[in-house]
């Protein structure tokens, strides 16, 4: 698995970097347009939401990167992740 705490990610729309903090269990919940919409009930592909905190500012703000898979694409648009290595003093699943 790629979404792991620890891992440091950048978005292809230019923010980051951050620092996995939390990993959401797997969900199809619809985008927020959706639900603004009241399009509740159309369900997305299965993905993950992150918890993160900024790699220069550290852990004073947490930022929320949502409606990710696995392999960093995004279920709602054509954004994705990009993953750049471990935060130091992390260990990491030998198989993950």
């Amino acid at each position: 698995m790629n979404l792991v705490v620890g891992e440091i990610v950048s978005t292809s729309y230019g923010t980051g970097p951050y620092v996995i903090n939390s990993v959401s269990e797997l969900c199809a919940c619809p985008s927020y347009i959706d639900t603004i919409n009241g399009d509740v009930l159309k369900d997305a592909e299965p993905h993950y939401h992150l918890r993160c905190t900024s790699v220069v500012s550290g852990a004073n703000s947490f930022f929320y990167l949502n409606g990710f898979m696995d392999d960093g694409k995004n279920v709602w648009d054509d954004d994705f992740l990009i993953f750049n290595g471990s935060a130091k003093n992390i260990q990491l699943g030998l198989f993950s």
